[in-house]
């Protein structure tokens, strides 16, 4: 009985550190940073949304782990949202085509934001 739960709490502490960042339904990324939300959305030189766009994110972290680079595809409105970010500045990227940029995001001046990223040619 004592190995069978050990094994039980082994296997849930293993799968609980792997799941830095937690991909979600429609666009969003889940991570046990902090508490700072940002919800980006890929626009295209119009000013219109870019369903299907790429929207990533690098983390920073002074941690044994390194920084964390992770990214998700656009829901239907062009929007990617990121839970549970820490504070501090954050690069942002989104791509979509040959069409790229990058924004710097400041959760530690605004903890919860929205946020357009407009992909030039």
């Amino acid at each position: 009985m004592k190995i069978v739960l050990v094994a039980m709490l082994l296997a849930s502490s293993v799968a609980g550190a792997s799941d830095v960042a937690k991909p979600k339904e429609g666009g969003t990324l889940e991570f046990d940073y902090g508490k700072c939300i940002a919800v980006v959305r890929a626009l295209d030189s119009s000013g219109k949304p870019v369903p299907g766009a790429i929207i990533g994110v690098n983390i920073r972290r002074d941690s044994p782990h390194g920084d964390t680079r992770v990214h998700s595809t656009a829901d239907s409105e062009g929007l990617v949202r990121f839970l549970g970010l820490p504070e501090g500045k954050i690069p942002f990227s989104a791509a979509s085509d040959s069409r790229r940029a990058t924004l710097l995001i400041d959760t530690a001046s605004q903890c919860e934001g929205k946020y357009d990223i407009v992909l030039s040619k």
